[in-house]
């Protein structure tokens, strides 16, 4: 069963603000749109939530539409600002702010951003918004889906030189982050309860390899500190109710500052007519109560026939329970 989309894109763009508003410095502001038509067509496809992939089985455009408008400012020499808002259908629309953050160029080779941005795991990170950068409607969820941990905030320290004929590019990143998602899946509480997240100790390591444009090589490694309140909320209560479990016991019920590692590896390669594109990645949470030992990856390869452009993906999860797994969502 697949969902039966279409999509409008939108990309607008202003170089400055108009003549005459008083601003402290020149503003570039650029805009993007993604409009989308979906339906799941088969019921039996539906989960527990009478959802499928965020449709259900009467047509609307909300799901997935999402607008963004992005804000850069030049403030002093080799001193920049850079913001974005974005708004999702699935949120009402509601404008959230995924980037702010201060960029100072030091040389042509190096240079520091400092405040919230994107996390770099992926090789569209950058973009991961703006769909019409890219083949898909929207990128696989089995590399893509973070489960909220999109942003961080904290200080990436960027280096970009080029050898020869390659581009290398390495992002160095520290910091932390604190969100609200909506448990959509019943993985932690009831439906749509909305549960805390939180991540310290966040660090990665990017290194993104280009040659000539047409070949990519981008390999990523990160850990992370990972507190979810719900599953603390939960050992809580089932203490109280179990009081002779140990210890350890009790702390593999909990997600409290459990350490998460991350590593991916990325191919691309483009040949103008021809392009494929894979992406590996494996994560593990220590003491995890959940699934906590992922390996995902996706195939993509396409052609290009004028203004068409025909691509066919794959992807698996390999999603297995850790000796240490002791909740499990079969819903």
């Amino acid at each position: 069963m697949k969902i039966n989309p279409y999509r409008i894109m939108l990309i607008a763009s202003a170089a400055a603000l108009a003549n005459g508003s008083a601003v402290a410095a020149d503003i570039r502001i650029d805009g993007f749109a993604s409009i989308y038509y979906g339906q799941a067509l088969d019921k039996d496809e539906l989960g527990s939530d009478g959802e499928f992939m965020g449709y259900d089985d009467q047509a609307e455009f909300q799901s997935d539409s999402l607008y963004g408008i992005q804000f850069r400012s030049d403030l002093a020499e080799k001193l920049s600002a850079t913001g974005q808002l974005v708004g999702r259908g699935d949120k009402d629309y509601k404008a959230d702010i995924t980037w702010a953050y201060f960029t100072y160029q030091f040389t042509n080779d190096w240079a520091l951003k400092v405040g919230r941005q994107r996390v770099p795991y992926f090789l569209y990170s950058d973009y991961l918004d703006v769909a019409y950068a890219y083949t898909w409607i929207t990128p696989p969820d089995s590399n893509y889906e973070l489960g909220g941990f999109d942003n961080i905030d904290g200080a990436n320290l960027e280096y970009v030189k080029l050898l020869g004929n390659w581009t290398s590019r390495l992002n160095m990143v520290y910091g932390s982050s604190d969100t609200d998602v909506t448990d959509n899946t019943g993985t932690v509480a009831t439906t749509g309860t909305s549960i805390s997240l939180s991540a310290e100790n966040f660090w990665d390591v990017t290194w993104n390899l280009n040659y000539n444009d047409w070949f990519t090589v981008q390999l990523n490694y990160s850990s992370i500190d990972v507190t979810i309140s719900a599953f603390n909320d939960l050992a809580d209560g089932i203490e109280q109710f179990i009081p002779f479990l140990t210890a350890e016991q009790n702390d593999y019920l909990r997600m409290d500052e459990d350490t998460s590692s991350y590593a991916g590896l990325a191919l691309s390669a483009d040949f103008g007519s021809w392009f494929a594109v894979t992406e590996y990645v494996k994560s593990e949470i220590e003491n995890a109560p959940i699934r906590s030992d992922n390996t995902n990856w996706y195939v993509m390869g396409g052609f290009r026939l004028d203004k068409w452009t025909f691509a066919l993906t794959y992807s698996e999860i390999d999603a297995p329970n850790s000796p240490d797994t002791v909740y499990e969502n079969t819903g």
